[in-house]
């Protein structure tokens, strides 16, 4: 039920920030110094209802480098990158995990990466990329451009406690007191104000008392230069996330269609003779569900209905094989 041609309707209609193909080229690509680059390898899923549409998506990277010895490609490091979308959060993403080998550090790999994931993900609607930072990342993430989560007044007073931590062991008297000034002790942010954890990793000894911090919750906030549902890829951008769920919803079969699923079923439905009946006051939703490359993998259309035994789902189930499959509630 979805051919090629079909498929290609379906993608395009998708805004890019959706598609595993637009993410895996968002974190691939040769960089630094050592000419390092990591095949990725992402996966999306897509959940439209009546009125929305939402997803959630990931990419895996491994990264490689070349031997100078024999020429020979050898594991460098990897990362896992989560990425959200939703109608009021917007799009957000959040690094899990990115470790490098020794031997990959310091050649830029990681800075040049991150400056092309930052514009992609602003070109395409997203606002925020956050990261838990641990080891070397303490320091390194906030050179990156990271900051601490939370208001202007929040970072500061966070940095005003981590100032005064760091005093006496890590930042000598001077230090101390030129800093002192620009500390953030109430809820007000004024001109001049210490607020970035980035700028305090360039102070002397700001460095070594990072790399002894355990943990630090970061978030490099973006300045997207349109909604996330508008896709970059040349279709008309969609009037609000509504508009983009009727565009991609319009491309599905009919029978998997949020609005067009429950008049399919109700054959079925009528066939149980009262046993199952449509629930009108929950929601019709349809999953899709893409691989690597943009591949089909699934499509799932949940019908709430109601049983002797409460509230439950009959399901209709589109494989990679072709084959529809409906399953109604046991």
């Amino acid at each position: 039920m979805i051919d090629g041609a079909h498929m290609q309707r379906l993608l395009g209609a998708l805004p890019d920030v959706l598609r595993p193909s637009w993410l895996e080229a968002t974190w691939s690509g040769v960089h630094g110094s050592a000419g390092m680059a990591a095949r990725t390898e992402a996966r999306a899923t897509i959940t439209l209802t009546g009125g929305g549409i939402s997803g959630r998506s990931e990419v895996a990277g491994a990264v490689e480098r070349i031997r100078a010895d024999d020429g020979r490609l050898v594991r460098a490091g990897r990362f896992l990158v989560h990425q959200f979308v939703g109608e009021e959060a917007g799009a957000t993403a959040h690094l899990d995990s990115f470790a490098l080998d020794e031997s990959a550090r310091g050649t830029g790999y990681a800075s040049e990466l991150h400056g092309q994931a930052f514009t992609r993900y602003a070109e395409a609607g997203v606002g925020s990329v956050s990261l838990d930072a641990i080891d070397v990342g303490t320091y390194a993430w906030p050179r990156q451009g990271y900051e601490l989560l939370g208001t202007p007044p929040e970072r500061g007073r966070r940095l005003a406690a981590m100032v005064d931590d760091a005093r006496g062991r890590y930042l000598d008297d001077a230090t101390y007191a030129a800093l002192a000034p620009r500390l953030v002790r109430g809820d007000e942010v004024g001109l001049g104000s210490l607020t970035s954890i980035g700028e305090f990793a360039t102070v002397p000894g700001a460095k070594e008392y990072l790399l002894r911090t355990s943990s630090l919750s970061l978030s490099k906030t973006l300045e997207p230069a349109a909604p996330w549902w508008a896709p970059l890829g040349g279709a008309a951008p969609a009037r609000d996330a509504a508009a983009m769920a009727r565009r991609v919803s319009a491309e599905l079969p009919p029978a998997f269609r949020p609005d067009g699923a429950a008049a399919a079923l109700a054959p079925q439905l009528d066939a149980t003779r009262g046993a199952v009946l449509l629930d009108t006051g929950r929601e019709v939703s349809t999953t899709l569900t893409l691989g690597a490359g943009d591949t089909f993998e699934s499509l799932t259309t949940s019908v709430p209905v109601r049983t002797s035994a409460g509230p439950a789902s009959w399901t209709l189930h589109l494989g990679s094989d072709g084959a529809v499959r409906s399953n109604p509630p046991t």
